[in-house]
């Protein structure tokens, strides 16, 4: 069974660097995902991404994935959400039958806005109230009960390596 690792956590929490640092140690690239603006269903992006460890071809490390689409559609697109009932079903299926970790990045808030703040005229929040509604979101999205593994790090008070153990 392949390794499915997904990244999740609000902008500027340290995924990107993560990723970096974990898609060297597997050899593996990393599948970014989003914002996928103007389109009306993107469940297919997340589960062609992880049809390689689903098929036992390769480990697949996400840089977010549909576990974002309700923070985001509650926070930008007015509660609107882009993944129907049956295709959340079907991905989540997908990964179950993965060796799935989630690793939710939740540094201190003024560590996300910082980051935010140095590149915002990438990013697709507009200002930081609404970095600071997607992170509550996260909070309570960690909090939550799932069949995959979940870790929760702070790259504030975490090491990679720390982390690495538990994926």
């Amino acid at each position: 069974m392949r390794k499915l690792v997904i990244l999740e956590g609000p902008d500027g929490s340290g995924k990107t660097t993560f990723s970096g640092q974990l898609s060297k140690e597997l050899k593996v690239d990393v599948t970014n995902h989003g914002p996928y603006t103007g389109e009306s269903s993107i469940w297919e992006h997340y589960f062609n991404s992880m049809l390689p460890a689903y098929s036992g071809g390769r480990d697949v490390i996400l840089d977010r994935c549909w576990l974002a689409e309700p923070i985001y559609g509650i926070v930008h697109r007015n509660g609107l959400n882009r993944i129907t009932p049956w295709q959340l079903k079907l991905l989540h299926h997908t990964a179950h039958n993965c060796d799935t970790t989630v690793v939710w990045f939740l540094p201190p808030f003024d560590s996300c806005l910082t980051a935010f703040n140095s590149r915002r005229d990438v990013e697709m929040l507009d200002n930081s109230e609404q970095l600071r509604r997607v992170y509550d979101c996260y909070m309570l999205a960690s909090m939550e009960q799932t069949k995959f593994r979940q870790v929760v790090y702070d790259h504030t008070r975490h090491s990679y390596a720390w982390a690495r153990k538990s994926i």
